[in-house]
């Protein structure tokens, strides 16, 4: 008897260990991975005898050749210091109709809450290795919802379906920056339209607005508390697997009827996918901490690039003296074809805007120089690689020639943005 009890409790003390032998170990996982940091390696995954270690950089270095993981940024013109500001380096009175105030980037607030647009250059503007920043401001009493925007197009978007999106940008908060705990908040926003437009998506973020909203619209937002001092911020959402058009927003809602430099100031902004972060994201977003070492490097393209990327949306041609803007051929007294190409293809079939000022066609063997009074797409068409043109005149003589400047008064604008 005495046998048999040793006997069943030897037995249940080697249950006992191979049950604890078949659970799963702890293994301690860090949060995040400091640049002083190495990391044990074995070598093609035999082990070996000695011990081999690869440097955060490295490790770093080799992560970004793997598939998914090469740099990228969806965000046109987010670095500030890069941004072409075709619209004017200053753009006010903004309310309730979305306005381009830099390359790509559009804001909009409420009734009777009127927000500015501004280049910002100073020594105090702008975080270290950038040039310049964005500064929204308010200067009106009203205190509706403020935001400045983007839309990313959707053969860009469609990378993020069953992902994860990470949103950062460097920010400043203005000495009165008015929001509750400033408080600036990111916001994401979904559809499963097709490029859609920018007053939709402010419709969208705001339903005061005028517009319709996008189709199977998802709006995911965090705040983050923004300081005096320039920093980092970043936020991880959800990117549904059905979604086809996203949008990036950056607002803040302000209190208080006298404002004094209330606004906010940003730059380096970016969107990449980023599946490390989608724990974090949840179902509905949410902020990592002030300079997270988590985010992904701001992904900064050449100048040329990011040059060509925001004139595929929108080119301007500023009046000079003696710029050439285009070849024309004459076809009355008081009309001539002309044609210009744009220095990339754009992103759909744009829309011309002209202001008249000395632009003149030069026609025929003496260069007889005649000022165009209007100028319009003709009947043919615009593409996305260039436009032709009726230029019209009030005494055109002969064939052919040039369309060019004489001031600095006239502009020619084609126009593809959302």
């Amino acid at each position: 008897m005495k046998k048999t009890l040793l006997g069943a409790v030897a037995a249940l003390g080697l249950l006992g260990v191979g049950l604890a032998l078949a659970q799963t170990p702890y293994i301690p996982q860090v949060q995040s991975i400091g640049p002083s940091d190495i990391f044990q390696d074995i070598v093609n995954g035999y082990p070996a005898a000695g011990s081999y270690y690869a440097s955060a950089s490295l490790l770093g270095n080799y992560g970004a050749t793997l598939s998914g993981n090469n740099p990228s940024n969806d965000l046109i013109g987010g670095d500030m210091g890069q941004n072409l500001f075709q619209d004017g380096t200053t753009v006010s009175t903004i309310t309730t109709s979305a306005t381009y105030v830099a390359d790509q980037w559009a804001a909009f607030s409420g009734t009777s809450t009127t927000i500015a647009g501004a280049q910002e250059t100073g020594a105090a503007d702008i975080p270290f290795s950038y040039g310049a920043s964005l500064r929204i401001t308010r200067s009106g009493a009203g205190i509706l919802q403020s935001c400045v925007a983007q839309i990313i197009p959707n053969t860009n978007v469609l990378r993020y379906q069953g992902s994860t999106q990470e949103v950062d940008l460097h920010a400043l908060a203005g000495a009165g920056f008015s929001a509750a705990s400033s408080n600036l908040t990111i916001i994401q926003v979904q559809g499963t339209g097709t490029n859609d437009t920018m007053a939709n998506l402010a419709k969208t973020i705001n339903s005061a607005l005028s517009g319709t909203a996008w189709a199977g619209a998802v709006v995911n937002s965090v705040n983050v508390p923004i300081t005096a001092s320039w920093a980092r911020y970043t936020a991880a959402f959800p990117v549904a697997a059905t979604t086809t058009e996203l949008g990036v927003a950056f607002c803040w809602t302000p209190v208080g009827a006298s404002p004094s430099n209330d606004y906010f100031e940003f730059t380096g902004a970016q969107s990449v996918p980023n599946n490390a972060l989608a724990t974090v994201a949840g179902t509905a977003g949410a902020a990592l901490p002030v300079n997270d070492q988590r985010a992904k490097a701001f992904a900064r393209r050449p100048a040329t690039l990011e040059n060509s990327l925001q004139y595929a949306f929108y080119y301007r041609q500023n009046e000079s003296t003696g710029n050439i803007y285009g070849v024309c051929q004459e076809t009355s007294s008081t009309n001539a074809y002309c044609f210009m190409t744009f220095p990339v293809p754009m992103f759909k079939v744009p829309t011309l805007s002209y202001t008249a000022g000395g632009i003149k066609a030069t026609l025929g063997t003496s260069q007889a120089a005649e000022a165009v009074t209007g100028l319009a797409i003709t009947s043919s068409g615009a593409t996305t690689f260039g436009s032709q043109l009726t230029a019209t005149g009030s005494s055109f003589t002969a064939l052919t020639g040039f369309l060019e400047g004489s001031t600095t008064t006239g502009s020619v604008i084609f126009n593809a943005r959302f």
